[in-house]
Protein backbone atom coordinates (compact mmCIF):
# COMPACT_ATOMS: atom_id res chain seq x y z
CA UNK A 1 0.00 0.00 0.00
CA UNK A 2 2.73 2.75 0.61
CA UNK A 3 4.42 1.90 -2.68
CA UNK A 4 1.06 2.40 -3.96
CA UNK A 5 0.19 5.85 -2.25
CA UNK A 6 3.38 7.38 -1.95
CA UNK A 7 4.08 10.90 0.11
CA UNK A 8 3.76 12.79 -3.15
CA UNK A 9 0.63 10.81 -3.79
CA UNK A 10 -1.48 13.12 -1.62
CA UNK A 11 -3.55 9.74 -0.81
CA UNK A 12 -2.56 9.15 2.42
CA UNK A 13 -6.40 7.81 3.68
CA UNK A 14 -6.44 5.31 0.73
CA UNK A 15 -2.83 4.39 2.21
CA UNK A 16 -3.77 4.26 5.72
CA UNK A 17 -7.24 2.24 4.32
CA UNK A 18 -4.69 -0.63 2.89
CA UNK A 19 -2.85 -1.13 5.86
CA UNK A 20 -5.24 -1.02 8.26
CA UNK A 21 -6.49 -4.28 8.15
CA UNK A 22 -2.69 -5.34 8.32
CA UNK A 23 -1.82 -3.40 11.35
CA UNK A 24 -4.66 -5.69 13.03
CA UNK A 25 -3.06 -8.66 12.42
CA UNK A 26 -0.64 -7.43 14.81
CA UNK A 27 -2.60 -5.63 17.24
CA UNK A 28 -6.09 -5.12 17.27
CA UNK A 29 -6.48 -2.12 18.41
CA UNK A 30 -4.85 -0.84 15.36
CA UNK A 31 -6.75 2.34 14.22
CA UNK A 32 -6.75 5.23 11.82
CA UNK A 33 -6.09 8.75 13.32
CA UNK A 34 -6.35 11.88 11.22
CA UNK A 35 -4.50 15.62 11.67
CA UNK A 36 -5.97 18.61 10.67
CA UNK A 37 -5.29 22.03 11.52
CA UNK A 38 -5.43 24.23 14.77
CA UNK A 39 -5.17 27.25 13.33
CA UNK A 40 -4.33 28.19 9.14
CA UNK A 41 -4.89 25.73 6.24
CA UNK A 42 -2.42 23.22 6.58
CA UNK A 43 -1.00 20.77 8.34
CA UNK A 44 2.34 20.76 6.22
CA UNK A 45 2.55 23.80 4.45
CA UNK A 46 5.75 22.35 2.26
CA UNK A 47 3.43 19.67 1.50
CA UNK A 48 0.10 21.85 0.97
CA UNK A 49 -1.96 19.21 2.85
CA UNK A 50 -5.03 19.97 4.16
CA UNK A 51 -5.03 16.87 6.37
CA UNK A 52 -3.29 13.54 6.82
CA UNK A 53 -4.15 9.93 8.08
CA UNK A 54 -2.22 7.87 9.22
CA UNK A 55 -1.91 4.20 11.30
CA UNK A 56 -1.11 4.12 14.95
CA UNK A 57 -0.31 -0.17 16.09
CA UNK A 58 1.56 -0.83 18.73
CA UNK A 59 2.20 2.84 19.84
CA UNK A 60 3.81 3.35 16.12
CA UNK A 61 2.45 5.30 13.49
CA UNK A 62 2.80 4.07 9.74
CA UNK A 63 2.19 5.43 6.58
CA UNK A 64 4.21 6.84 3.80
CA UNK A 65 6.43 9.77 5.88
CA UNK A 66 7.67 6.43 7.97
CA UNK A 67 7.53 3.59 5.89
CA UNK A 68 6.25 0.28 6.31
CA UNK A 69 8.66 -0.01 9.78
CA UNK A 70 6.41 3.13 11.44
CA UNK A 71 8.27 5.08 13.94
CA UNK A 72 7.14 5.67 17.61
CA UNK A 73 4.33 7.86 17.94
CA UNK A 74 5.74 10.57 20.50
CA UNK A 75 9.05 10.68 17.98
CA UNK A 76 6.36 11.06 15.02
CA UNK A 77 3.95 13.67 16.10
CA UNK A 78 7.34 15.80 16.67
CA UNK A 79 9.19 15.45 13.92
CA UNK A 80 10.52 18.46 12.22
CA UNK A 81 10.78 16.36 8.95
CA UNK A 82 6.98 15.96 8.57
CA UNK A 83 5.61 18.54 10.88
CA UNK A 84 6.71 22.32 10.76
CA UNK A 85 4.56 22.92 13.18
CA UNK A 86 3.23 19.85 15.40
CA UNK A 87 1.50 22.03 18.03
CA UNK A 88 -0.59 23.30 15.35
CA UNK A 89 -1.80 19.65 14.93
CA UNK A 90 -5.29 17.91 16.23
CA UNK A 91 -5.53 14.77 16.28
CA UNK A 92 -8.21 12.26 15.98
CA UNK A 93 -9.26 8.80 15.70
CA UNK A 94 -11.26 8.02 12.24
CA UNK A 95 -13.92 5.56 12.29
CA UNK A 96 -13.32 2.70 10.02
CA UNK A 97 -16.62 3.48 8.15
CA UNK A 98 -15.00 7.35 7.38
CA UNK A 99 -12.24 6.00 5.92
CA UNK A 100 -11.82 6.63 1.86
CA UNK A 101 -11.32 3.65 0.64
CA UNK A 102 -9.29 2.66 -2.78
Amino acid sequence: MLRTYPVDSNCCEKAAAGVLPIAREVDGAARARRCEPRHGRFVSPKRLWLEHVTVLVRSHCVDALTGPDGEEEKSYLNNPAHWEYPDNLLWSDVPDDQLEVA
